[in-house]
C-alpha cells in the first residue's frame, strides 16, 4: 500500500524487494515452473524489457535502506491474502520468513474471498494477488494497475500514484502509432 506509512517511502519498498528472494520462491513455491518478470510487463507483451533487472536478495542492502528511511528493526506489517491454492499459503510463509531476516515482522492475514474489498479500500499493508491480462497488450496491465485514476476498485490495489506516469499512460492510450505507443509504456 503505497499510501500507508512507512510504505509510502520508496526506500522501504526497495528494502522489501531486496529482502525477498524471488528466485527461491519461484523455485520452491512455483515448483520450478514459475517465470520471473523483468519489470511489470510479462514476456510476450509489447514493451516487455528483458534488460530490467530482477531484484536480487541482499539483506545488508535491505537493512541499510530501512535505516536510511528511519525504520527501526522490528517494523510490523500485515500481509493480507485470499488463499487461492496451497501456493499462496506457501508464498506468504516464505515472504514472512524472508522479511523477518531483514528485521520486518510480518503478520499473515488470511481473507475470505468476500473480504477482498478490505484490500481494495486500502485497509492493508502488504497484499498477495494475481491478475491475468485478457490479451497480450500493455494497456490493461499499465492502465488498471498503475494509473492513479484506478486506485482501489479500479485494480490499482497498490495505490500507486505519479502524475508523470498518469500523463504517459493517458497519452499511450490514445496513440495510434505502435512504436510510439510502446515507447510511452516503456517510459
Amino acid at each position: 500500500n503505497n499510501r500507508r506509512k512507512p510504505l509510502d517511502d520508496v526506500g522501504v519498498r526497495r528494502a522489501i524487494a531486496h529482502a525477498v528472494d524471488v528466485r527461491a520462491i519461484a523455485r520452491s513455491v512455483g515448483l520450478g515452473k514459475a517465470s520471473l518478470m523483468h519489470g511489470v510487463l510479462p514476456e510476450g507483451v509489447p514493451g516487455h524489457d528483458p534488460s530490467i533487472p530482477i531484484p536480487e536478495r541482499d539483506l545488508d542492502e535491505a537493512r541499510r535502506l530501512l535505516r536510511q528511511a528511519g525504520v527501526a528493526p522490528g517494523l510490523r506489517l500485515t500481509l493480507s491474502y485470499v488463499p487461492s491454492s496451497t501456493t499462496s499459503d506457501t508464498a506468504a510463509l516464505a515472504i514472512q520468513s524472508q522479511l523477518a531476516e531483514a528485521g520486518i515482522r510480518v503478520v499473515l492475514e488470511v481473507l475470505a474471498s468476500s473480504a477482498i474489498g478490505k484490500v481494495r479500500r486500502g485497509d492493508f499493508d502488504l497484499a498477495l494477488g494475481n491478475w491475468y491480462a485478457d490479451f497480450p497488450d500493455p494497456w490493461p496491465i499499465m492502465k488498471f494497475s498503475f494509473n492513479s485514476a484506478n486506485v482501489g476498485e479500479g485494480l490499482n490495489i497498490a495505490r500507486y500514484a505519479n502524475p508523470a506516469v498518469d500523463r504517459l499512460l493517458n497519452r499511450a492510450e490514445v496513440t495510434m502509432d505502435t512504436a510510439a505507443r510502446i515507447d510511452l509504456y516503456r517510459q
